[in-house]
């Protein structure tokens, strides 16, 4: 069998799909609104370690690869399908490098840092949050948005002075969820995090618990540690919040 221990292929994760332009167009029902879908994401390229594999010899003859497109959006707010994850295996030990940068994520110093953990954290909200967000501008006013271009105003002025202060209560609303989610968070942590004195608070208060199983007092007192930040957090915005809703209703009266 002959071996081959280096590679050089091409790799490109699926296009997302593109969304649906559509108004809903309903008997008695004059301003139904958008009603498109979103285009679902396009599929990863994940390499796997299969230990029946010694050498890489099956990338001599196939050196491109690219994963499933996502589906386009569809009316009535049918999201498209995402695209199938393209699993390519490899064996194990084998290392991946960057041709551009010619950099590991390990030569980045990206593992067991904190730079590394807050780029993941970052790169799951931030997609997550403004799919949410994009449907509470979708349900903004658009009288408003009409009054401002009458009376003189720009797209600038129309985002600064209605959009923003309007998106105030959701902005803190997810500020709140998304740093709830990232506080709490535990597998990732425990994956890239291999430093004891680096260890994030949920994996600290695990092991806490561990070394205290009959002491309640301490594994109390270490809990309420962990609450505390949430609940100050809380109590700061609850006011914006509060007159966020107010806000809401009035427009909606």
């Amino acid at each position: 069998m002959k071996f081959l221990d280096q590679a050089k292929i091409y790799l490109k994760s699926g296009d997302g799909g593109r969304g649906c332009v559509s108004f809903r167009r309903e008997k008695y029902i004059p301003k139904g609104g958008p009603d498109g879908g979103d285009g679902g994401n396009g599929g990863s390229v994940i390499f796997e370690a299969d230990n029946n594999l010694r050498t890489l010899m099956d990338f001599k003859y196939k050196r491109v690869y690219k994963a499933e497109s996502g589906q386009d959006g569809m009316r009535r707010k049918r999201f498209g399908k995402k695209g199938q994850d393209l699993i390519i295996h490899v064996p194990v030990g084998t290392l991946i490098i960057d041709k551009e940068t010619g950099l590991l994520m390990k030569d980045m110093k990206l593992v067991d840092s904190y730079l590394g953990l807050l780029l993941i954290y970052i790169g799951i909200g931030v997609p997550q949050n403004t799919f949410f967000l994009r449907n509470f501008f979708l349900g903004l006013p658009k009288e408003l948005e009409e009054a401002v271009i009458i009376d003189g105003g720009n797209r600038w002025q129309i985002y600064w002075k209605m959009v923003l202060p309007l998106s105030k209560p959701a902005l803190g609303t997810f500020a709140i969820l998304a740093y709830s989610n990232v506080w709490d968070e535990f597998l990732i942590a425990l994956t890239m995090i291999k430093t004891p004195e680096k260890r994030t608070l949920p994996i600290a208060l695990r092991l806490f618990q561990g070394q205290n199983l009959n002491n309640w007092g301490l594994i109390f007192a270490a809990s309420l540690i962990a609450v505390v930040p949430i609940l100050l957090i809380y109590i700061v915005m609850q006011k914006k919040l509060i007159h966020g809703g107010a806000m809401d209703g009035m427009l909606k009266g």
